[in-house]
C-alpha cells in the first residue's frame, strides 16, 4: 500500500511541476506581452456617437490624452470630470482628449452621457480593434501621446486629477 501511495504522490508531484512550468511559459509569452505598453501609435478609425468616422490621423501633430473606458466601470465614472477639466484647460494648448468606449452599444453610452455631460469626443470601439491593438486588458487605461505620435505615458487603472495634469505637461506644445 505504501508503494502505491508513493507512486501516486510521485505522479501528482510531477503533474503539478509540469503545470507550473507550462503556466510559467504561458505567462512569459502571452500575459507579459499583453502588459507591455505600446510605444508607438497605429492609426485606426472609429465612429463617434453621431456615426462620424474619426481616426487618430485627424489629430496628427497634437498631443492626445486617450482614455479607454466603459459605463459600468466605477473608476471610469470617477475620472470623467477630470478629463473634461483637462480638455477645457489644455485644448487651446494643442492637447486633445478622446475617450474610447470599449464594447458597449451606442444606446448605453448615450444614456450614461445624458447624465454625465462631456464636450470632448467619445469614440466607440464596439469590435475592440483599438482596445486589442493597444493591449488593453483592464479598464480604465489612459494613454498620453505626444505630437510625434509616441506614447509617452500609460496609466493602467484609475488616475487622479493630479496624475492627469502631470502627464499632460509631457505632451503640451
Amino acid at each position: 500500500m505504501k508503494k502505491r501511495y508513493k507512486n501516486i504522490m510521485g505522479k501528482a508531484m510531477l503533474t503539478i511541476l509540469f503545470l507550473l512550468l507550462g503556466y510559467s511559459v504561458y505567462a512569459e509569452i502571452v500575459i507579459d506581452k499583453k502588459k507591455e505598453p505600446a510605444d508607438a501609435v497605429f492609426d485606426f478609425t472609429l465612429e463617434d456617437l453621431e456615426g462620424n468616422q474619426l481616426s487618430l490621423e485627424d489629430y496628427k501633430g497634437k498631443g492626445m490624452v486617450v482614455n479607454f473606458w466603459a459605463t459600468y466601470c466605477p473608476p471610469c465614472k470617477k475620472e470623467l470630470p477630470y478629463f473634461e477639466k483637462i480638455y477645457q484647460e489644455y485644448g487651446s494648448q494643442g492637447v486633445e482628449v478622446v475617450a474610447i468606449n470599449v464594447g458597449e452599444p451606442v444606446i448605453a453610452v448615450n444614456s450614461f452621457l445624458s447624465k454625465n455631460k462631456v464636450s470632448f469626443p467619445i469614440l466607440l470601439d464596439q469590435d475592440q480593434q483599438a482596445t486589442e491593438a493597444f493591449k488593453i486588458i483592464t479598464l480604465p487605461v489612459t494613454l498620453f501621446i505626444n505630437s510625434e505620435g509616441e506614447i509617452v505615458e500609460k496609466i493602467n487603472g484609475e488616475a487622479s486629477e493630479q496624475m492627469l495634469r502631470e502627464n499632460v505637461m509631457k505632451i503640451v506644445h
